[in-house]
């Protein structure tokens, strides 16, 4: 990996080569860390989940934590994301070979982060939501436009992205970071006005660059009804395994 300079909020720069680098991300962070490269997909050493976390992973109590739901209130419908991403969440931290959550990229409208600012009543720093690409639209009618995209191709500059499904939201918007106080009713905003999603994941069906002012292209892709049909069956298997492994989790975690 090539040796990158970091720069503290002190204004300290050290190297990632230094060997104090550690405990001064540590002090940072409030907890110990280290400066590690990412590892090749096959070494899933620093992303596997120990057994207990996984169990604990799954139970209600944990998703309604991480999630910010409060036991009143439904979960978010899991039902959207595909069965392989469960199935890896379920083991490990974030999908081996990246430190991401889930997907490789992930894109919000300024029309959606605008439509839960005046829900919430106030302007949103779009740093709350972390997308990598945000996009200004020039003519919508929708308050939601990308959550319509999921099973469409997005071509932004050289880059074609297929979107794979909304992005169900934790509660770590409403939560603080540098300049940003603690806001709670960002997650219940969205819970509100966008059933627990905003923004869309993608993956890359063709690299290359995007710049600032370069121009979306939304093309959709046409799903047979045999297609949809199986997708919505799917669907409904997928919302019934996990209501018995959430079941079967809070047993085991009592």
């Amino acid at each position: 990996m090539p040796e990158v300079e970091i720069t503290f909020p002190d204004g300290t720069v050290m190297s990632s080569s230094d060997d104090d680098v550690h405990a001064k991300l540590s002090e940072l962070a409030g907890r110990e860390v280290r400066l590690t490269a990412l590892p090749p997909a096959d070494d899933t050493s620093l992303h596997r989940l120990r057994r207990d976390h996984q169990t604990n992973a799954l139970s209600s109590a944990s998703l309604r934590a991480d999630f910010g739901v409060t036991e009143g209130e439904k979960l978010p419908d899991f039902s959207m994301i595909p069965m392989a991403d469960i199935l890896t969440l379920g083991r490990y931290s974030t999908p081996p070979g990246m430190f991401v959550d889930l997907a490789p990229v992930h894109v919000l409208t300024k029309t959606s982060l605008a439509t839960i600012g005046s829900e919430v009543g106030d302007e949103l720093d779009v740093r709350r939501f972390r997308p990598n690409v945000l996009v200004a639209l020039d003519d919508t009618d929708e308050d939601l436009p990308e959550s319509r995209w999921v099973g469409v191709q997005v071509t932004l500059g050289d880059v074609a992205l297929n979107v794979t499904m909304q992005t169900v939201r934790c509660v770590v918007p409403s939560r603080a970071q540098p300049g940003l106080e603690v806001d709670r009713r960002i997650t219940r905003a969205v819970a509100a006005r966008a059933e627990r999603c905003l923004g869309v994941y993608c993956s890359v069906e063709h690299a290359g660059t995007v710049g600032v002012g370069d121009q979306i292209a939304v093309r959709p892709i046409t799903a047979s009804q045999p297609r949809r049909l199986l997708g919505d069956a799917a669907r409904r298997t997928k919302r019934l395994a996990l209501g018995l492994a959430t079941g079967a989790a809070d047993r085991l975690s009592r």
